[in-house]
């Protein structure tokens, strides 16, 4: 492996490291006030949730999205993937058809919007792997007409099931619906919606705004959509301490001109309260940083060890990726409170030689660093003769990340505990060669440790591309998605044909003999003959001559297809 391949992927460990002990989230440029946010339909989602995600008004997003130049280009790629897909592999389109059928409205962009561009709550219940389970509740616009007719359609009183005056319906496998209220009600779980009907009809109180829990926690949200995740309520495989410590996460969200979002955590217990500090290492960042991560990390790490090295050690420590002509340089510091004897563990523990040591990381291999001081901070670099650059950095300020417009638009705090700064494009080049993230401007944002947990800003900047740049972009998307699409449409030609030779053994069985026609099967042992998806064909010829469709003659089956599948099977020997 490359050595500027092992100091990217470091890049990307600590970056997930450090993402995992200060949770990022996004920095509005505004100053914006705590809002007094509408809590009522809260009041109707049950109590028992894992996770739930309040959207206010995605209409007048999607407006704003409609006016940028990605739009046509996105609308041309989704309708192209939408009728080139299997249906089978979408899923989901199957129930649009169905809702399409049932309602007797087309689906397209200006109806979905009518029905979800206002108030949208998705709760999801995560505890059992058995019964996971999906609310959508929306706010109906009483002046659609596709309201209208789904409200016509309810009041025919024709579903699965009459529940408390109340029908229910059906779509799809198991997706049940109703509208109670002009509030239009889908989930997987008809017991839910039968909650929520409860909860609407005041027949009962157990919903999440009764939690005083949420009430406190939901009081922080400075904007109108919210994603509240309950750690506790969702089942893991590795169910980690630090999440067992998690009582509840809130994250903020607004979009303008980016993503933009504060998070709060909230802890079982409560804990110190760090004190805010200038985080000084940006005095030796450089501007081309491609990663800069920097704050109290040290603290976690203290905790449990003993207490020289706590007199030893600092609070600040952290983390640089810089690129460079060869390799990409990596820097790795901390602050030091006695430098004699910090230096004498840590020579005692590399054996370095000549201030030069070889360190081994997993996965990665043996890499060189060099060590030394820059004030009161300990800093080992790799390649070692990257430690020049560090000196220039001293003596020209003006080559500082922090005097970047890059840095000032991110309006970071002189005063905080913990700073991030992340430059996804130029990282995401670096790893691939491709500029398909040119839209994210360099990110960041910063975190503060608070009694209850944590409070962490974080803010990604976009901006819009030429439309020739994003049809480039989203031609290579389509690239990598017609290779799928050919192997899923293998996967269900290869399954439908299966599907026939089962239709034609049974028949076998019961008669004692094979079907002349394979149309004699439809009824009683297939709903329809399907099309082999290669061709998107369902013809039936008795000579294989590669037209399409299905080859049939005496009990044998075989696809009509001349060609090799991914397998590398020719089709018609499947």
């Amino acid at each position: 492996m490359k050595l500027k391949f092992k100091i990217l992927l470091i890049a990307l460990i600590i970056i997930i490291i450090s993402s995992s002990v200060y949770l990022i989230i996004i920095h509005n440029k505004e100053k914006q006030n705590i809002i007094n946010l509408d809590f009522s339909y809260e009041k109707f989602i049950p109590a028992d949730i894992s996770i739930l995600i309040r959207f206010e008004d995605a209409n007048s997003i999607w407006q704003n999205f409609k006016d940028t130049n990605f739009y046509p280009q996105l609308k041309i790629f989704l309708g192209w993937l939408w009728n080139e897909m299997p249906s089978e592999t979408l899923s989901f389109s199957n129930d649009v058809k169905d809702i399409q059928e049932k309602v007797g409205f087309n689906l397209d962009e200006k109806n979905i919007f009518s029905i979800f561009g206002k108030k949208v709550f998705i709760a999801f219940w995560l505890q059992n792997d058995d019964d996971k389970k999906i609310l959508i509740m929306t706010e109906l616009d009483n002046n659609s007409l596709f309201s209208d007719k789904i409200k016509k359609l309810i009041e025919r009183k024709i579903g699965v099931e009459e529940y408390k005056n109340i029908t229910i319906d059906i779509f799809g496998e198991n997706k049940y619906w109703t509208v109670i209220n002009n509030q239009l009600l889908i989930s997987d779980d008809i017991g839910t919606i039968r909650k929520v009907i409860d909860l609407i009809s005041n027949f009962s109180n157990d919903s999440i705004f009764n939690n005083l829990e949420f009430n406190n926690y939901i009081s922080k949200t400075i904007y109108q959509n919210y994603i509240y995740i309950r750690p506790d309520k969702i089942k893991t495989k590795n169910y980690s301490s630090f999440g067992k410590q998690i009582n509840s996460v809130l994250l903020s969200l607004n979009i303008k001109k980016g993503i933009l979002v504060k998070s709060f955590i909230f802890l079982k217990n409560l804990q110190a309260k760090e004190t805010l500090k200038k985080i000084k290492s940006t005095g030796f960042a450089p501007k081309d940083a491609l990663v800069y991560i920097a704050g109290d990390f040290a603290i976690p790490y203290l905790t449990s060890k003993s207490a020289i090295e706590r007199i030893v050690i600092g609070k600040e420590s952290g983390y640089i990726l810089i690129p460079s002509k060869d390799n990409n340089a990596v820097i790795i510091f901390c602050e030091v409170k006695n430098k004699k004897l910090f230096l004498k563990g840590f020579e005692k523990f590399v054996k370095p030689d000549n201030d030069i040591f070889n360190y081994n990381l997993p996965l990665l291999g043996s890499i060189q660093f060099k060590y030394f001081f820059v004030k009161n901070y300990f800093v080992v670099c790799s390649p070692p003769d990257f430690s020049e650059n560090i000196k220039e950095l001293l003596s020209k300020k003006e080559n500082l990340l922090v005097n970047t417009d890059d840095f000032r638009r991110l309006e970071i705090p002189q005063k905080n505990n913990g700073i991030f700064y992340i430059n996804f494009s130029d990282l995401f080049f670096r790893l691939t060669k491709k500029n398909y993230l040119n839209f994210l401007k360099p990110s960041g944002g910063y975190t503060n440790i608070t009694q209850s947990g944590s409070e962490s800003t974080y803010y990604i900047p976009m901006a819009d591309l030429p439309s020739q740049q994003w049809a480039e972009m989203l031609s290579e998307l389509q690239k990598l998605a017609s290779k799928r699409i050919v192997i899923e449409r293998q996967r269900i030609t290869h399954k439908n044909l299966l599907y026939i030779r089962e239709a034609i053994n049974i028949y076998n069985a019961k008669t004692n003999r094979y079907p002349r026609k394979i149309n004699s099967l439809i009824e009683e042992y297939l709903d329809e003959i399907p099309q082999e998806l290669i061709t998107k064909s369902n013809n039936v010829t008795n000579k294989i001559d590669g037209t399409g469709g299905w080859f049939y003659r005496n009990g044998k089956i075989k696809v009509n297809v001349f060609g090799t599948a991914y397998s590398g099977n020719y089709y018609t020997q499947w």
